[in-house]
C-alpha cells in the first residue's frame, strides 16, 4: 500500500511538473494537430483548425445547424450571401435586396426590366431595326417593328416616301396630300378655276368678242376675228387657213333652189346648167346720209379739212367696194371779190378733225367758186365714184376747202354715200 501511494504521488509530481513547464506562446493554444494520440502541446490556431476542419484554401468556417463546419470556396465571382435568420449563408448571385440583379448570365445587348418589386428579368436583344415599345403600366417593354408612315395621294399629286417608311416610326403617322389653287400652264395646267375659264385659257388667243373663232394654223391655235357684218362666209385657202369672204360665184351642173335669204320658191325648183353658168345673190348695199355739223370758219389760203368724217360721214362697204359719194353744202365769204376752192376726199382709219391740214385721197376734181356778194350764199355739190375699197372696212369722206382771202364760211352740209 505504501508502495502504491508512493507511485501515484510520483506521477502527479511528474505530470504537474510537465504542465508547469509547457506554457503556450502568445497566439498559440494547447492541443494536438497530429494524426496520432498524444499529450497536448502548444499549437498554432491554423494548425489546430487545419486538423479539425480541413486545410482547403479559400474555405470559410460557418456555424451550421449541428455545429461549426467549413464551407469550401464558391464559384469565382460569387459573393457570400446571407439567407436570413436561422438559415445557412452561402455563395450565391446577389439579389436585388443586396443591391444586385439576381442574374449572373447575360447576352450582349440584353436589357434589364423589373418584373416585380424584388425581381429583375432580362429582355433579350433582337434583330436589327426593331424598336423598344412600352408594354403599358405594370409590364415590361418589348421589342417590335416600328409603326408605319402612310400616305394618301391626290388624283393629281402623289408623294414618294423615302427610307423605311413602313417601320421607321414609334407611332403611326400619315401624310394626306390635297389640292388648292389652280395649276399654271407652265406646270401642265390651265391656270383657270372654272370651266369657262378653262376654255379661254386653253387657246393661244382667248376670244375677245362675239363671233371670234379659234383654229389651228399648223403650229399653234390662233383666233380669227368674227366678221360681225352678217354678210360673209368662211372659206379656206390651199393650206387650210380660214378667212371671211363674200359669197362668190361657182360652176354647177345642177342645183336645187331653196327658199330663204330673200328667195321665194313655189314647189320644187331645180336649175340645170349646160356649159358655164354664174349664179350670184345680191345683198343689201351700204348706204349713209347724214347732215354733219358746220365746221369752224377758216381764213386759210391752203387746204384744210371740214371734219365731216368725225360727224357721221362714214361707210363700210359690204358688196363690192364701189361707193358713190356726194357732199352738198352752202358756201359764202364775208368779203368780195374772193374765191373758195373745194374738193372731196376719203380715207380709212381715224377721220381728220375740222381745220386740220389736208389728208386722205382726193376723189373729185377741185372746184373753185367766186363770191360776187359779201356773205352771199352759194350752193355747191361735189360728187365722186370710188372703187376698189376693201370690204368690211370703214371709210370716212370729207370736204377740203381754202379761201383766196378773208373768211370762208360753210353751212347746211349733207353727206350721202351709196354702195352700188
Amino acid at each position: 500500500m505504501r508502495r502504491a501511494v508512493f507511485a501515484a504521488v510520483a506521477w502527479l509530481a511528474l505530470a504537474g511538473g510537465a504542465h508547469a513547464q509547457s506554457q503556450p506562446a502568445a497566439g498559440q493554444v494547447m492541443g494536438n494537430s497530429s494524426a496520432a494520440t498524444r499529450p497536448a502541446r502548444a499549437e498554432t490556431v491554423t494548425a489546430i483548425l487545419d486538423r479539425a476542419l480541413g486545410s482547403t484554401r479559400g474555405a470559410i468556417i460557418e456555424r451550421g445547424a449541428s455545429g461549426w463546419a467549413i464551407v469550401g470556396p464558391g464559384t469565382a465571382g460569387l459573393p457570400w450571401v446571407s439567407s436570413g435568420a436561422g438559415a445557412d449563408p452561402g455563395y450565391a448571385v446577389l439579389g436585388i435586396v443586396g443591391g444586385g440583379t439576381g442574374l449572373n448570365v447575360y447576352a450582349i445587348g440584353d436589357i434589364l426590366c423589373a418584373t416585380g418589386t424584388t425581381t429583375l428579368s432580362r429582355i433579350a436583344d433582337v434583330a436589327t431595326g426593331q424598336v423598344l415599345r412600352s408594354g403599358g403600366v405594370g409590364a415590361c417593354p418589348a421589342w417590335g417593328t416600328g409603326a408605319a408612315l402612310t400616305k394618301t395621294d391626290d388624283t393629281n399629286v402623289t408623294a414618294t416616301l423615302g427610307g423605311s417608311p413602313t417601320v421607321a416610326l414609334v407611332n403611326a403617322a400619315s401624310i394626306t396630300l390635297g389640292w388648292t389653287g389652280t395649276l399654271s400652264v407652265a406646270r401642265g395646267g390651265s391656270g383657270a378655276g372654272t370651266q369657262q375659264g378653262l376654255q379661254n385659257a386653253a387657246h393661244n388667243c382667248p376670244p375677245t368678242r362675239a363671233g371670234d373663232l379659234v383654229y389651228y394654223n399648223g403650229t399653234n391655235w390662233v383666233c380669227l376675228a368674227g366678221n360681225n357684218s352678217g354678210t360673209r362666209v368662211l372659206q379656206e385657202d390651199a393650206s387650210g387657213i380660214p378667212s371671211w369672204t363674200l359669197p362668190g360665184t361657182g360652176t354647177v351642173t345642177s342645183a336645187q333652189v331653196a327658199a330663204g335669204n330673200g328667195i321665194t320658191v313655189t314647189g320644187t325648183c331645180t336649175i340645170t346648167v349646160t356649159g358655164t353658168c354664174t349664179v350670184a345673190r345680191a345683198f343689201t348695199n351700204a348706204v349713209v346720209q347724214v347732215s354733219p355739223a358746220s365746221p369752224a370758219n377758216t381764213t386759210s389760203a391752203t387746204g384744210v379739212m371740214s371734219g365731216f368724217g368725225q360727224n357721221g360721214c362714214t361707210l363700210t362697204p359690204v358688196l363690192n367696194g364701189r361707193m358713190d359719194i356726194t357732199i352738198q353744202f352752202v358756201a359764202s365769204n364775208n368779203t368780195v371779190p374772193n374765191t373758195g376752192t373745194f374738193d372731196l376726199r376719203y380715207g380709212s382709219g381715224a377721220a381728220p378733225a375740222a381745220n386740220v391740214a389736208v389728208t386722205g385721197t382726193q376723189a373729185s376734181t377741185s372746184l373753185a367758186t367766186a363770191f360776187a356778194v359779201a356773205s352771199g350764199s352759194v350752193p355747191i355739190s361735189l360728187r365722186a365714184v370710188v372703187t376698189g375699197l376693201s370690204l368690211a372696212t370703214q371709210y370716212w369722206f370729207d370736204l377740203s376747202r381754202l379761201t383766196s382771202a378773208n373768211t370762208l364760211i360753210i353751212s347746211n352740209a349733207t353727206c350721202i354715200a351709196i354702195e352700188f
